[in-house]
């Protein structure tokens, strides 16, 4: 009965040692592509895992001369993300995965694609020595977008802005000559003289003086009145503003094309990558 227990026990423990031993690994295979589709080899693949476990973090692979790549030790049935890294600095699109079952290998069912470059075939000598031929070598289809700034022009709109404000006014004037003033002041100064003057002949000289002198100092007096008699108006007044407001004229591009950086100006915003035709950046908006 013991030996017989001890036989079940040791079963167990052998199934155990063997999925511990035995569950750990699976393959994945896939390819490095140009933009054209055209295989890129020696070109370094990174596969990261999304939710890490010790020992199985981060993996790398260097495609083949086909483009082909293969990572054999991934955790089975986790989620890794692979990035394609030239050694030109570009940065190839990353895609999520799964690893497949323990022990088996699962294929990328799409190429890791690579815009920023395209792989370049032999050059082959020219049997024509003759000045002037040549090999063509290959040009890149993209470049990489590494910054875009926009460039803005200031626009300044005019606008009437209007207003009621209080403003005082010389009330309209009933006498412009002043004559009352100049009538109440002489026969004031006249009275006056008279009273101040001695004799008969004195007072009469007097009197016509007062007089004269009355009048000027009267008119003068009802102009000052004048002068200080105001109204209040409301009076409504208007000026121009300007309203300013930045529009944007277009857009300053870094761009980095075969491991070169350059800056050209563009009239729209692009996105990740320029075409490139004939190793030349086109700035002019896709249709």
């Amino acid at each position: 009965m013991q030996a017989k227990r001890w036989i079940i026990e040791a079963t167990i423990l052998a199934m155990i040692l063997c999925l511990c031993a035995c569950g750990k690994n699976t393959g994945l295979v896939g390819r490095v592509t140009d933009g054209n589709g055209q295989a890129l080899p020696g070109i370094k693949v990174v596969a990261k895992q999304v939710q890490p476990v010790k020992g199985y973090e981060q993996f790398e692979a260097i495609s083949g001369a086909d483009g082909s790549f293969t990572f054999d030790k991934l955790l089975p049935l986790s989620q890794y993300v692979l990035t394609p890294q030239p050694a030109n600095g570009t940065t190839g699109e990353s895609i999520t995965v799964s690893s497949g079952p323990d022990g088996q290998f699962t294929s990328l069912s799409a190429p890791l694609v690579v815009r920023g470059m395209v792989s370049k075939p032999a050059v082959t000598t020219p049997t024509d020595t003759s000045p002037g031929v040549a090999a063509q070598s290959a040009h890149a289809d993209y470049a990489e977008v590494i910054a875009v700034k926009e460039l803005t022009k200031t626009i300044k709109t005019p606008r009437e802005v209007c207003e009621d404000v209080q403003v005082q006014e010389q009330a309209p004037v009933q006498d412009p000559n002043r004559i009352t003033g100049t009538a109440v002041g002489g026969a004031a100064g006249g009275v006056l003289g008279y009273q101040l003057g001695h004799g008969k002949k004195g007072k009469k000289i007097a009197a016509a003086a007062g007089a004269v002198g009355g009048a000027v100092v009267g008119n003068q007096v009802q102009k000052g009145m004048q002068e200080r008699d105001v109204v209040t108006k409301t009076k409504r007044v208007c000026k121009t503003v300007y309203d300013e407001s930045q529009k944007v004229v277009g857009y300053k591009v870094t761009y980095r094309l075969e491991g070169k950086e350059g800056v050209v100006r563009t009239s729209f915003r692009p996105g990740a990558t320029l075409p490139v035709k004939n190793g030349k950046v086109i700035v002019s908006e896709p249709e």
